[in-house]
């Protein structure tokens, strides 16, 4: 049940309440309002983020979690005035923390906020992956929730399938399936997700390696890269690669660039399966 907090006047009057352990705002020490509505009835739909900020190891102590919280509340009020833009926010320890009340409207879903409740795993899953608790709470809270939260038959759907965002991230999203009927992803279902990844990713980094070594003419063209020196198409692939931008100065234009300095980069900014994935291309094309 939820850990006992101040909590708002309406959420301590109307809201449900769900067995899974889900903090309460004090707990992480909500300062701004909990949405700006209130809200009846089932939820029709469940909405699956990401909080496409670094992730905490799974080990992290419930005060960094903590001050988590607040950075998304923050960023909430940022951009929309009305508190933290959640209802659950999952960290990879499993632990989940209340954002909005469930009987309160949010700021998650654009333009289906009233009848759509959201659960945010905090971390970018276009390069992390979900850790098994994570999943699991988030499992037994689409399960816990049927017909007192959302609808028994309520789908669970990623952001992106509202709008065109990567959100809930690649990584994430293709666990949908098995949330929604309320298990815990396999292991299987997470290393067929990441082989795909890492085909996509070959692909890439064939295409990166010939810019890299100046074949342009022919290689920009297929690539689609009709622009721009050599330097800069490779850090065009390399932004693909990573899926999200990088700063142009972390590979300098007045510094040769190696197919080993990409693999330390890819190194700190894929997952580990799919780094080593990437190394082991560039070097059966290096060796040629």
């Amino acid at each position: 049940m939820e850990i006992p907090g101040r909590g708002s006047a309406h959420a301590q009057r109307r809201a449900p309440t769900v067995t899974v352990d889900i903090r309460a705002r004090s707990v992480w020490d909500a300062r701004y309002q909990d949405g700006d509505l209130d809200l009846f009835g089932l939820a029709e739909e469940i909405a699956v983020h990401h909080s496409a900020s670094d992730a905490l190891p799974a080990d992290a102590s419930p005060a960094a979690e903590h001050e988590a919280m607040r950075d998304l509340e923050d960023t909430g009020q940022e951009r929309f005035g009305t508190g933290i833009s959640y209802n659950v926010v999952v960290f990879p320890s499993g632990r989940a923390y209340r954002g909005v009340s469930w009987n309160r409207r949010g700021t998650h879903t654009g333009g289906h906020n009233s009848t759509v409740r959201s659960i945010c795993f905090a971390g970018n899953f276009e390069h992390d992956l979900p850790t098994p608790a994570a999943l699991a709470t988030a499992a037994a809270l689409v399960a816990e929730g049927r017909g007192t939260l959302w609808r028994r038959t309520a789908p669970v759907k990623g952001h992106r399938d509202w709008k065109a965002t990567a959100c809930p991230g690649k990584n994430l999203y293709p666990l949908l399936p098995a949330i929604a009927a309320g298990r815990i992803p396999q292991e299987d279902e997470m290393s067929e997700q990441a082989e795909k990844d890492i085909a996509e990713v070959r692909k890439d980094v064939n295409v990166l390696l010939e810019l890299l070594g100046g074949r342009v003419d022919d290689v920009g063209t297929k690539a689609g890269l009709t622009h721009g020196t050599a330097h800069e198409r490779a850090l065009i692939v390399l932004r693909r690669i990573e899926g999200r931008q990088i700063a142009q100065e972390a590979i300098p234009v007045d510094v040769e660039v190696t197919g080993v300095d990409v693999a330390e980069a890819l190194l700190e900014l894929l997952p580990k399966a799919t780094a080593e994935a990437v190394v082991d291309t560039m070097h059966a094309r290096l060796a040629k």
